[in-house]
């Protein structure tokens, strides 16, 4: 009797776990655009997928420890547990992201170029080869300054080529807006762009780690390092990266004053909205992901 209590609290206090890690993780992998409504979805859905691993984690422990079972009925049990429980992990864990999913060498060329009005834009090489049958969305903003042309690759990555006075400012790369699409890691973005010339860790609502790569002309920024999650985000090769911006080559703070510094890197509400009160928190690239680490905790 009390070898059959054991076992049934056991097996509640795993579908618990269960369903609490699969909650996390789905919460972990809502795009970093998402509401709380579409974040809650994910969590929900993750509890689900983490209740049907504890389900059949459960169900492998009570045939294991059923001292009536047959050795073949433990066997079968393992086997297709085991496979089941593949099948989950294989369906949901990261997967690898080689350069030229990241890599968008004609889109800075076209950024790059000095004149980058919108007509230019929609009579570019660029916009006649990737962009003539794609569904485009042109959002003007109120004041008229605009406008906002979107578009999304074969690959679901989602574009926005922000334009200011009809000139075209900076495109961002979006690799998980409202799905996840991409997860490339800290290292894999290191591996294909090599290594940046600053990094940047917001110190205003935005708390992300941001790699600055000035001849490039690219921004590449992480996954909230303060996302609510059991599992939080911490900065290492494994970070997950979630956008990049395209911008043309200039000094860093030329590139800043270009682009929406602001949403980039949340308002600073002890030092104003200059893009010079900014650059304090821009330091050059210490050489590894390690010393920015340490750097980090040390401020």
């Amino acid at each position: 009797m009390k070898n059959k209590l054991f076992r049934i609290s056991f097996i509640i206090i795993l579908v618990i776990i269960s369903i609490l890690i699969g909650g996390d993780i789905g919460l972990d992998k809502a795009p970093a655009t998402d509401t709380i409504f579409p974040g809650l979805f994910y969590m929900i859905y993750g509890a689900g997928i983490g209740f049907l691993c504890g389900a059949v984690l459960s169900t492998i422990f009570w045939i294991l420890t059923n001292t009536q079972a047959s050795i073949n009925k433990k066997i079968v049990a393992v086997v297709i547990g085991s496979i089941l429980l593949g099948s989950i992990y294989f369906s949901f864990r990261r997967k690898p992201v080689n350069c030229n999913q990241v890599q968008e060498s004609e889109l800075q060329s076209l950024v790059a170029f000095e004149e980058k009005t919108l007509v230019h834009f929609q009579n570019s090489e660029y916009y006649n080869t990737y962009l003539k049958n794609r569904a485009i969305e042109t959002t003007y903003y109120k004041n008229g300054s605009g406008p906002i042309v979107s578009w999304d690759g074969p690959d679901g990555v989602h574009y926005s080529g922000i334009f200011r006075h009809d000139v075209l400012r900076y495109v961002e790369v979006d690799w998980q807006d409202e799905e996840i699409v991409l997860e490339p890691t800290a290292r894999e973005i290191l591996d294909c762009f090599g290594q940046p010339d600053f990094f940047h860790i917001p110190a205003g609502e935005v708390n992300k780690l941001v790699l600055w790569y000035l001849d490039e002309g690219l921004i590449v920024s992480s996954v909230d390092l303060k996302r609510a999650t059991m599992f939080r985000p911490t900065i290492s090769n494994d970070l997950i990266m979630s956008n990049m911006i395209i911008v043309a080559p200039e000094t860093v703070e030329v590139i800043a004053e270009n682009i929406d510094y602001q949403s980039l890197f949340g308002p600073l509400k002890e030092r104003g909205s200059n893009v010079l009160d900014y650059m304090d928190y821009i330091h050059p690239w210490p050489g590894s992901l390690e010393d920015v680490a340490e750097n980090q905790q040390s401020h």
